[in-house]
C-alpha cells in the first residue's frame, strides 16, 4: 500500500476493498498467481502495483484497471469464504440462515452509510443459500475463523441494487481487506 495506505489500513473502518488470489489462496512454490483487487474509487490511490525482485523469485505485476458501470445484479455468489460477525461473535450454521441474512444486511447498510453518508432502511437480500454442507475453518493468527460460501438473490429495488453493486466492489461480510473474505461474482 502506498500514499498513506499503511495508516489507512490500520484504522478501524471498512477499508473499501476486497481481493482474491487465483488459482487458490494456498501458496505453492513456483506457481503463478493472479491477484484481483476490487475497490471503490477513493481507495484506489493506495495501490501501486509494479515489478520487484527478491533473492528467491521475481514478481511481475501488471495492472489492468477497469471502472465498472452499474448494472442489474440478480444474484451474488461468494468465490472466497464468507466471514460473518455480530457483536464480536462469529456466525455458525447453528444460528440459522435468518441470522446470517440479518448480519449481512446490517453489515452492508453500515458499509453503504460509511461510503455514501446515507442511512438506508432496506434489506437487499431476497433469498440466501449456503453452498457447503458444513462450516469450514480458516486459520488466522491464533484462532480458526468459521466461514461458509453462499449464493444470494438480490431484491430488485434501486437501493438494494446499489448495495449489491457495493458488495461486489468491496466484498460481503467481514475480513474483506484482511483475508479477502467475501469476494463475490
Amino acid at each position: 500500500l502506498q500514499n498513506g495506505g499503511k495508516q489507512f489500513h490500520e484504522q478501524k473502518i471498512f477499508k473499501g476493498y476486497v481481493f482474491n488470489i487465483q488459482p487458490s489462496n494456498k501458496y505453492e512454490k513456483n506457481s503463478l498467481y493472479r491477484l484481483k483487487i476490487r475497490c471503490i474509487e477513493s481507495v484506489f490511490k493506495y495501490f501501486n502495483l509494479k515489478k520487484f525482485n527478491t533473492n528467491d523469485f521475481e514478481v511481475i505485476m501488471s495492472q489492468n484497471c477497469n471502472k465498472l458501470n452499474r448494472y442489474y445484479i440478480e444474484k451474488l455468489h461468494t468465490v472466497t469464504p464468507l466471514l460473518a460477525r455480530q457483536d464480536d461473535k462469529y456466525w455458525t450454521s447453528q444460528q440459522g440462515i435468518n441470522k446470517l441474512i440479518n448480519i449481512l444486511n446490517t453489515n452492508m447498510k453500515n458499509k453503504y452509510k460509511q461510503i455514501t453518508g446515507k442511512d438506508v432502511d432496506v434489506d437487499f437480500i431476497e433469498h440466501l443459500t449456503i453452498n457447503n454442507r458444513s462450516i469450514f475453518y480458516i486459520p488466522y493468527k491464533n484462532c480458526k475463523l468459521p466461514t461458509t460460501k453462499i449464493t444470494l438473490i438480490v431484491n430488485s429495488d434501486p437501493i438494494s441494487q446499489e448495495i449489491a453493486f457495493l458488495a461486489k466492489a468491496i466484498g460481503l461480510g467481514h475480513g474483506n481487506s484482511i483475508c479477502g473474505f467475501g469476494y463475490c461474482i
